[in-house]
């Protein structure tokens, strides 16, 4: 991949939402991976929740890496006492599914769930409902990534807006100022923001 974006980036400008690749010589917009893990706990722990896991995701995958590491740091910042939990797998509904059966079944003292992304997040609470359990009353249930349609999950998640939106008006901006052949350095300001839902247990 390093290869085949080097060679067209040669002659065709290119731009990439992701975090910084080493050897790749194109232009790159970095999303802040650490702020919206750190609203997150912050929030549950506001919640009176200390017990907290994490789940999904993929070992040696940055933006997995980059978020656990976020999520142990906080919790421990506020507990130096605390024990993480994760449990990976991948990015999809059924490893939320498989990672929140683990948890009822082996961890039965965690009351909240921090997930990679909404589609995990889903399947975890799938799997709460599945096994008699109501999220957030017995487990609460947040997410690092908020997808489509997320205002039609039931409940309504907790999750992290990244503002794809705004990270996409940046590229096409980057992408023109390149082709006009100017080669200043526009960084992004992204910010990540909590949207509080239903399923940490806040609202009612």
């Amino acid at each position: 991949y390093v290869k085949r974006l080097n060679k067209m980036s040669n002659t065709t400008p290119v731009i990439i939402i992701g975090q910084k690749v080493a050897g790749v010589n194109c232009n790159f917009i970095e999303r802040d991976l650490n702020k919206g893990v750190h609203l997150l706990a912050l929030h549950l722990l506001s919640l009176g929740l200390k017990d907290i896991a994490f789940i999904g995701g993929e070992p040696g995958v940055t933006i997995f890496e980059v978020r656990k590491k976020t999520y142990i740091e906080t919790l421990k910042m506020y507990n130096p006492n605390f024990k993480p939990l994760v449990i990976t797998n991948d990015f999809y509904a059924k490893d939320g599914y498989d990672a929140m059966n683990t948890i009822l079944s082996s961890h039965p003292h965690i009351k909240a769930i921090i997930a990679i992304n909404d589609v995990v997040a889903s399947g975890a609470i799938r799997a709460c409902l599945d096994a008699g359990k109501k999220c957030p009353d017995d487990i609460a249930v947040v997410s690092c990534d908020m997808f489509l349609d997320n205002a039609y999950h039931i409940p309504r998640l907790t999750t992290i807006n990244q503002h794809n939106d705004y990270l996409g008006h940046i590229a096409v901006h980057q992408i023109v100022a390149t082709i006009d052949g100017d080669s200043h350095d526009q960084r992004s300001q992204h910010s990540p923001e909590l949207v509080v839902g239903e399923s940490c247990g806040a609202r009612k």
